[in-house]
């Protein structure tokens, strides 16, 4: 009797001690994907508010006059006119 006991609780602590060993990995494999998930979200959004500055800057050109109806800056006249 005392044997089964004794090799009742041996399985119970390898059991803990297994599930605790996976439990951590899982753990290390979602830190290691949410670092590279939040990676790549930040490289998207650095993308993103660079294409927006070049449309403000884009849009604040052709409020100045520098795109008119797809004319050069010179309105849009040739020597040849």
């Amino acid at each position: 009797m005392a044997g089964a006991l004794v090799w009742v609780l041996l399985s119970a602590c390898t059991g803990l001690a297994l599930a605790t060993a996976e439990l951590t990995r899982l753990r290390d494999a979602f830190d290691t994907d949410a670092r590279i998930a939040h990676r790549l979200l930040s490289q998207r959004a650095a993308q993103h508010d660079a294409a927006y500055a070049g449309l403000h800057a884009a849009e604040a050109g052709a409020g100045a006059g520098i795109w008119r109806d797809g004319a050069d800056a010179g309105g849009g006249e040739t020597a040849m006119s």
